[in-house]
């Protein structure tokens, strides 16, 4: 009996011996996992705080440098654009003054020619111009007056003065319109390097005219003039703009509200001889 009583003590020894040494083991190890948490990996927690911080002031540094070339490219264009704009020298309100002096225009322009419509038509039909000086007809459109690009060199004209656009508005998108004009352009140029090229603007029709504005847009005329005024200006052409004379003085226009009368012609050559003729 007390040998069975001590093999049992011996065992509970052994076991409580046992547990107590995996006791100290485990709190030791779980001391050891609590010095790296606060030592070593803390340590690296910080470091990469650190460098999030770096990378975040980096980043910010980058986006800097872009906004500042950025601002840097914006500026020079801005200034790109205000040399061109002085060089453009644009015509004063006064210019726009002009009173008919009696002028002989068929002398004047003769060495000159006219591209337009009807309303270059009335040219001729006033008697302002020779038929050698002047190529238009009603209807007349940057395709007809692509055909007709032959004749336009045999003139040989040391000016040329186009103002179409009204007749391709009411079936040309815009798009269209400035490649074909564009294109037009560059046809005349090629065949007659010499010649000096003005490119005037499309006249809007009277806004008051209901029956004239429901057969043409003056807000499309106005688009088609903003892409004329581009084409002279890539090409380092002068664009002529006509129609602050009809913004002062509606009584040029027709009573059809499209077409003008006899009294704007002679304003038209006469501000064109002032400001926009170059005797070669």
């Amino acid at each position: 009996m007390k040998k069975r009583t001590l093999t049992i003590f011996l065992s509970c020894f052994f076991i409580l011996a046992i547990f107590f040494i995996q006791r100290v083991v485990f709190e030791k190890r779980a001391l050891s996992r609590g010095e790296n948490l606060t030592g070593e990996n803390i340590d690296n927690k910080i470091e990469m705080v650190i460098n999030e911080k770096n990378r975040s002031k980096l980043v910010q540094m980058d986006v800097d440098k872009l906004l500042a070339s950025r601002k840097e490219a914006e500026n020079k264009e801005a200034k790109k654009a205000s040399v061109n704009k002085s060089d453009e020298k644009p015509i004063e309100s006064n210019a726009y003054e002009v009173k008919d002096d009696g002028t002989d225009f068929k002398s004047v322009f003769k060495d000159s020619l006219f591209i337009g419509d009807s309303i270059s038509n009335g040219l001729l039909y006033y008697k302002h111009l020779s038929p050698e000086n002047v190529m238009a007809i009603p209807g007349q459109s940057i395709k007809t007056t692509r055909k007709k690009m032959d004749d336009i060199k045999k003139k040989n004209p040391k000016n040329i003065y186009i103002m179409l656009g009204m007749n391709d508005s009411t079936y040309t998108e815009l798009d269209s319109f400035k490649n074909a004009y564009s294109a037009m352009v560059e046809e005349i140029q090629a065949n007659l390097p010499n010649t000096k090229i003005y490119l005037q603007s499309v006249l809007n029709v009277n806004p008051k005219n209901e029956k004239a504005s429901s057969r043409i847009s003056n807000p499309k005329i106005d688009s088609f003039n903003k892409a004329i005024a581009e084409i002279a200006k890539d090409k380092s052409l002068k664009f002529i703009d006509l129609r602050p004379f009809l913004q002062k003085n509606p009584a040029f226009y027709e009573p059809d509200g499209v077409h003008v009368n006899v009294k704007f012609y002679r304003t038209w050559l006469k501000f064109i001889q002032t400001n926009y003729f170059e005797v070669n």
